[in-house]
């Protein structure tokens, strides 16, 4: 085979060979970028496709005729056809539209092209002229009218996809600018358009006056317009972007700080919220570079400064939560995570940091609101329980004494009801300040809620000290308040009870302060009385109700009412709360006050719990459908139920059981039950969300929440309890505490449901506050099952008229 002189192989070389080369290289490039990727293999897939025009044009410009032909037939004119159809592949992918079975089929028609090429048929021949230096094709009209009507459906096809692209409006396509790519891309498509239209009716008749430049190739060079639009995108628009491009848009964009320091403390490398944390305003201030990283930056605490230093001496990765002052001297709390890496020989530290003073001031509010109650400022009953719990494990039974005096204030209700909440709550503030002025430095005084307060007298020497105290305490009480100029006279009514000799656990102590405090108010108010183990009354009517509470499962003595939630943006039930009622037959209606207190002492709650769940899910299930596919369910959990490390199991069992939808039931749990032992209470709250159950904190704003534990559980709502509720129209104190307790929520992206809502004033109130979710008299009282079926059917009735 005679090949040409290597003289007339430069043209081709140039003209043809190099755009060749260069495409190759452009679709290697594209698929190294992410090999798994189908974008990128298809994109790559399409400019390799459109090299081998190049090639084919190169090969027959090059070769001997007989074998020029072959290539022109087997090489280029296939290629053209191959990359209609994956071009048509390609702008679907470019458009992130689904390939339907439809679109495959339109996007094949191109291939159609390829019949004539390889089953011999006349009328469709194929030939080469030579032409100055050049070889041009020549096809038979048939064949022209397949290159054409082939070409302008394709072209016309893949313009229709980019326009419906360009013309959608939704976010994403402003989030990813994507409407650029789209513009970018028909530009180059519509010039690639053109530009095919120029050569084949203006260049190529008059080829011959420039002999330099390849006729038959002219056409190809439209498709370097697209090749280039391509390549605009992925430049400029992060098509088709690069493993390494993610990581380096993820180092600058990420809001934590994070800086690379070399062994002597010097910054190599750093990103834009760290510069800032620096205290550096201006991002294109390089002055950080090569300097030391306690140039800008100074550790408050000078023993935490000096392990600092010692970690990074000894090279051991490390957490610290870091008070630091900036260059422009603003103290913040960093949160740091330390490691090392080695490059080229250097060990390095790799610091991310975080600014968390927010989220620490967050926690230091919701940690006070835990421990203290929020009018008086005095700690409340979670503070004192854990108090008296601590003492209670630490003292000597035989050597030593604590007391405890339950205080009740006598005269409260008739000025709480008489003069207002606000009165109430100023001669709370009051009567709270006079207790701490009077009770020992080493004692503690907490308020239970109400008009309750409780002191707490560790070490005591012996039970008249305890006395002592008592009749300080009535008689201080006992002296004139003066406030909304008047003067008024309250008494009290204090029990006492003594520890070991009246029990050595919180709710013994407690409760026998308790009754007591009831014994002093029976006979006659003004006075103290100490627990005597005589008072067997209130055990004698426990242990009945212990008896009844055994056999009234068996007996289905027990019952569920349902209270509606409401969301009041859309005045719709969006859920209810499962509340167990129980009627016996032999003490008749029993309040849920008294019966499951007792139930947890006793452990029949376990039980109880279980049956509430399933009767909930059982009756629940019918309330969700279609139309009502966010409805929730809540059922409130006990602090035994929690510590069964079989719970998660049992509750996953009893979803399958009655098909419910894991999404549609919230278990409600108070902070009582997350004391003990909190990991494995924690474990059991973790297993329950990560099965898709929602979990709320019951009771918030009581004393018996646990906000410093929200953090560390998974909560998603907070139930604001009905204490807080009741005064927030009168009380600017309540009105405020509840919008901390909302925007707090907001912050830690936990919902918030208001209980105890029975006043349009209240909910107004509610709503300016951005509190959406209510339960209360107000919106329903707790009803049988078959009222909320013709509640939800009026709900749906009401939304429906409303909705159109």
């Amino acid at each position: 085979m005679e090949l040409i002189p290597m003289t007339d192989l430069f043209l081709p070389l140039i003209f043809l060979l190099g755009p060749y080369l260069l495409l190759f290289y452009m679709s290697a490039e594209i698929y190294l970028r992410n090999p798994s990727s189908i974008k990128h293999r298809l994109t790559a897939l399409l400019v390799i496709s459109i090299s081998f025009l190049f090639l084919g044009e190169f090969l027959f410009n090059v070769l001997p005729y007989e074998t020029a032909l072959l290539a022109a037939r087997y090489i280029k004119l296939p290629s053209a056809f191959t990359t209609m159809t994956i071009g048509l592949y390609f702008v679907r992918l470019f458009t992130y539209t689904k390939i339907s079975r439809r679109y495959q089929v339109l996007a094949l028609t191109p291939l159609a092209g390829l019949i004539p090429l390889y089953i011999p048929i006349p009328g469709f021949e194929i030939s080469l002229q030579k032409q100055s230096y050049w070889y041009i094709e020549v096809y038979s009209p048939a064949m022209i009218a397949v290159l054409m009507i082939t070409g302008c459906y394709a072209v016309l096809l893949f313009l229709v996809q980019v326009i419906k692209a360009l013309r959608s409006s939704g976010p994403r396509l402003r989030v990813l600018r994507e409407k650029d790519r789209y513009r970018v891309m028909l530009r180059g498509a519509v010039l690639t358009c053109a530009w095919s239209v120029l050569t084949l009716f203006v260049f190529r008749p008059y080829a011959e006056h420039v002999p330099i430049l390849p006729p038959g190739a002219m056409s190809a060079y439209s498709v370097l317009f697209l090749m280039y639009a391509i390549r605009h995108v992925m430049v400029n628009y992060d098509f088709l972007s690069t493993t390494g491009r993610r990581y380096e848009m993820l180092f600058k964009l990420s809001r934590n700080g994070i800086a690379l320091v070399d062994q002597d403390g010097y910054m190599a490398e750093t990103n834009p919220a760290f510069i800032r944390m620096l205290g550096i305003t201006d991002q294109r201030d390089a002055s950080w570079k090569g300097r030391r990283i306690y140039s800008f930056i100074t550790i408050e605490d000078t023993r935490l400064y000096d392990w600092v230093n010692e970690k990074f001496t000894s090279k051991e990765p490390f957490h610290a939560e870091v008070h630091v002052t900036n260059f422009l001297g603003e103290s913040y709390i960093m949160e740091t995570d330390v490691e090392y890496i080695e490059v080229d020989g250097q060990i390095w530290s790799f610091m991310m940091t975080k600014d968390i003073t927010q989220q620490k001031d967050s926690e230091s509010k919701l940690e006070f609101l835990a421990y203290h109650d929020p009018l008086t400022g005095l700690g409340n009953r979670r503070k004192f329980q854990e108090k008296l719990g601590e003492y209670l494990g630490q003292m000597n039974p035989e050597t030593d004494k604590l007391a405890v005096l339950l205080i009740d204030l006598d005269q409260f209700k008739w000025i709480n009801d008489t003069l207002g909440h606000s009165a109430g709550d100023e001669l709370l503030r009051m009567a709270s300040d006079r207790l701490q002025s009077i009770i020992p430095g080493k004692a503690c005084v907490s308020r239970m809620g109400g008009d309750e307060f409780i002191v707490l007298l560790p070490s005591l020497s012996d039970t008249d000290e305890a006395l002592d105290c008592a009749y300080r305490i009535i008689r201080a009480l006992r002296e004139p308040f003066l406030f909304q100029n008047s003067r008024f006279q309250i008494s009290a009514s204090i029990g006492i009870s003594i520890a070991p000799r009246d029990g050595t656990e919180v709710e013994l102590i407690v409760g026998s302060a308790d009754s007591a405090m009831y014994e002093a108010k029976r006979e006659g108010r003004n006075q103290f009385h100490l627990f005597r183990p005589a008072q067997k009354a209130n055990a004698e009517k426990a242990l009945k109700l212990a008896s009844c509470l055994q056999r009234a499962l068996e007996e289905e003595e027990f019952s569920l009412h349902y209270q509606p939630q409401i969301d009041i943006r859309t005045d719709r039930v969006i859920g209810v709360e499962a509340l167990l009622r129980w009627r016996s037959e032999e003490i008749g209606m029993v309040s849920p006050g008294d019966f499951i207190p007792l139930a947890e002492e006793t452990g029949a709650i376990v039980p109880i719990g279980e049956w509430v769940i399933r009767t909930a899910l059982s009756e629940g299930r019918r309330w969700i459908s279609p139309d009502r596919e966010d409805f929730v369910i809540s059922v409130n959990l006990s602090a035994r139920q929690l510590k069964d490390p079989a719970f998660a199991a049992k509750l996953r069992s009893m979803l399958v059981l009655y098909q419910f939808p894991p999404a549609n039931l919230c278990l409600e749990i108070t902070e009582s039950t997350m004391i003990g032992d909190v990991e494995q209470t924690l474990k059991v709250c973790e297993e329950i969300v990560d099965m898709g159950v929602a979990l709320a904190i019951d009771d918030f704003g009581t004393g018996f929440s646990s906000l410093g534990l929200l953090s560390r559980f998974p909560f998603g709502t907070i139930k604001i309890d009905k204490s807080l509720i009741r005064d927030i129209e009168t009380s600017s104190k309540d009105a405020a505490v509840i919008e901390t307790i909302i925007r707090l929520s907001q912050h830690l992206e936990m919902d918030v449901l208001a209980e105890g809502v029975e006043t349009e004033a209240q909910l107004v109130i509610l709503k300016r506050l951005g509190c959406h979710e209510v339960q209360g008299y107000l919106c329903g009282r707790p009803s049988e099952p078959d009222a909320i079926d013709r509640l939800l059917k009026l709900d749906f009735a009401q939304g429906s008229d409303s909705a159109g």
